[in-house]
């Protein structure tokens, strides 16, 4: 098995190679002057297993196109099987057509992997509230890991928290899968809130149960903090219900439009996240999640 990254991730590429104890390939990555990619992978991959890594934030369409480049060329150099490796999947929020005219974009995203050839995609907490598995729409085997867990237990270690003295919860209801199952994983009570979208940047967020807040500290968990709306009601929520003090934390953390600042402001003492998108809080890494799923899917 060789990792060969995308340039959207080299850190977790990286960490990824060094947990499977594997070799790391970097592919040469450039521009041509009218804007069009150059990718070279530099050494012979015949027979190999070749995962290909490549995060789709912040430029989903460049990291898109060079991953469709990087799996053409790990077939040309030899690679046995192609990996596709994508711990954040753009586009999984547009699953349906919301409004006349607009296109079912993860449907496209789908289909273009599919002219791929993959053998495997990994995913890790895409947003699949509607659809729920991208398997029926994919060729390749399709993996799909939590951070969840590794987000628990991180905050139980750095923090000291008692699990008697702690409630996770989801800021809407589609992040009850996610935050049952790390509840689960650290023993602690959970709720979610509903929210309704007032405007594309405004939500209102309600609670279900105020009395599994009150009184504790409390771990706001998500998939993903994009403009940090969500995310600071839900704060602001939790300490009017009397939680004692508010963590937040989220497997993608792309984090746009002054998001950490909001985020703050709202009450929230610390935030974290895991390193599936480079960012200034990326604390928990998930190379270990999926060498342990590489590793089983190679045996």
């Amino acid at each position: 098995m060789i990792v060969v990254p995308g340039s959207s991730n080299l850190l977790l590429s990286l960490r990824l190679a060094q947990a499977l104890e594997v070799e790391l390939a970097p592919a040469e990555i450039r521009k041509f002057p009218d804007g069009e990619k150059y990718l070279r992978i530099t050494r012979p991959l015949e027979g190999e297993t070749a995962v290909l890594l490549q995060s789709l934030a912040h430029k989903p369409d460049e990291y898109l196109v060079e991953l469709c480049l990087l799996a053409e060329a790990a077939r040309g150099a030899g690679a046995s099987k192609v990996v596709a490796v994508i711990p954040y999947l753009a586009y999984a929020r547009q699953d349906a057509r919301f409004n006349p005219g607009e296109p079912i974009s993860l449907k496209v995203v789908a289909e273009l992997l599919n002219s791929l050839e993959l053998d495997a995609i990994v995913t890790v907490d895409a947003h699949l509230h509607r659809l729920r598995d991208l398997a029926p729409f994919l060729q390749a085997e399709f993996i799909h890991l939590s951070a969840s867990k590794s987000l628990a237990e991180y905050f139980i270690k750095e923090y000291k928290f008692s699990p008697n003295e702690l409630a996770i919860v989801g800021p809407d209801e589609e992040s009850e899968a996610l935050v049952a199952k790390a509840a689960s994983h650290v023993k602690v009570e959970h709720t979610v809130f509903v929210k309704k979208r007032l405007s594309p940047t405004e939500v209102m967020v309600t609670p279900k149960e105020e009395e599994v807040v009150k009184g504790k500290v409390v771990l706001i968990m998500d998939d993903i903090i994009s403009t940090g709306g969500t995310m600071a009601e839900a704060a602001k929520q939790c300490l009017k219900l009397g939680a004692k003090a508010v963590y937040a934390c989220c497997t993608h953390p792309i984090l746009v439009n002054g998001a950490l600042t909001k985020i703050y402001l709202a009450g929230v003492k610390s935030i974290f996240a895991s390193d599936s998108v480079p960012s200034p809080v990326s604390c928990v890494s998930i190379a270990p999640l999926l060498a342990e799923c590489l590793r089983r899917w190679t045996r």
